[in-house]
This record gives structure tokens, sequence and C-alpha cells, in this order.
């Protein structure tokens, strides 16, 4: 599948993919292409195995993991949102949103995730996340933290970019929530 997208935002969709950033990946082409969820998710699923990418470490580990923040919609917040800004012309302050903040792909990865905020992933009473429990250094070096590339300015960058939403949304009172998907091989759910 190809998409008529400008280099820099080629290499903008890339950079997510590459940061572990999936689900930004796909928000950005639909974003920069105007296409719909299926076929930005299809464009991504190619793109992942054109840069040797996987969404899971291997044939055996479906498993992905994310943190969800629920809170109050305010106009002020709409820079640390999921979405483009224009998503959220209509929404009126004070509404109850849900937006994505950290994406794990992989069972080393959601784990890692889970540990960065000191909790077990298959413990699903601990999935409403303590925010004062993030440990910033384990999201750095488990989830953005390359040693295979040589320039980390991209991964430095994504990574402050989260921290600065998760920032903004805790501060706002938003709730966090730890989810976490996995599928078996056989398993059809």
């Amino acid at each position: 599948m190809t998409l008529n997208l400008q280099d820099e935002h080629r290499i903008a969709i890339e950079l997510a993919l590459r940061a572990s950033q999936r689900i930004e990946a796909v928000v950005l082409v639909r974003r920069y292409s105007g296409v719909g969820l299926r076929e930005a998710v299809n464009y991504i699923n190619e793109l992942e195995r054109k840069l040797g990418l996987s969404p899971a470490q291997d044939n055996d580990d479906h498993t992905w993991g994310y943190v969800f923040a629920i809170g109050r919609f305010r106009s002020d917040l709409i820079e640390y949102l999921w979405y483009p800004a224009n998503m959220y012309e209509n929404t009126q302050n004070g509404a109850v949103i849900v937006t994505g903040l950290f994406e794990a792909n992989g069972r080393r990865e959601v784990e890692a995730l889970a540990r960065s905020f000191q909790i077990d992933p298959w413990d699903f009473n601990q999935h409403k996340l303590v925010p004062g429990n993030l440990c910033e250094d384990v999201i750095w070096d488990e989830l953005y933290d390359n040693p295979t590339v040589a320039d980390l300015t991209p991964y430095w960058e994504a990574y402050n970019k989260e921290m600065q939403r998760f920032t903004a949304l805790r501060d706002a009172n938003f709730d966090f929530y730890f989810w976490m998907e996995y599928k078996g091989l056989g398993d059809e759910h």
C-alpha cells in the first residue's frame, strides 16, 4: 500500500514506530494522509515489515501493553492528548475523555512498562496506576534507549514528549490505567 506522504511525515511515522509508539504512528498516518483507521493500520503493518520491525518480539509473542489516562477534558490540555487538535473542536470542557500514553510491544516491553509503574502486569488488582510510582529511568532504559542506534536524539525527543504528556495529565488529575492484550497461539479472542 502506498500513500502520498511528504518526506518529513514519513520520517515522523518511522520514528514513532522505531520508538515503539505504534498507536502514535497510526494516528500520524491518519493525520497526514486522511485515510481511515483500517488503511492506516494496513500501512503501518506493511511499513513494519519493510523496516524489519515487528509489533511483537517473536512469533510466539503477541503481547501489547498500554497506559491510558481518563479525565475531564480541558482545552488547555489539547497539545497533550492523543489526537490532533481539530479532533477536539466539538469537545466540551468537562467531558470525560480517554487518551493513550505509553505503548509497549512484546512481552519484555510490556513487563518493563508495568515495572516502570511498580506493578505486576498479571495482577489485575494493580491496573489502576499510582502516578507517583512511575520510575522514569525504567521507561527510558527499557522502552526508548536503543543501543543499536548511534543517534538517540529522536528517541530522547519521543521520551520527553511522553513524559511531558504524562506530567500534564497527572497535574490535571487524570486517572491512569495499565491495559494489556495477550493473544497466545490459537487464541481467537
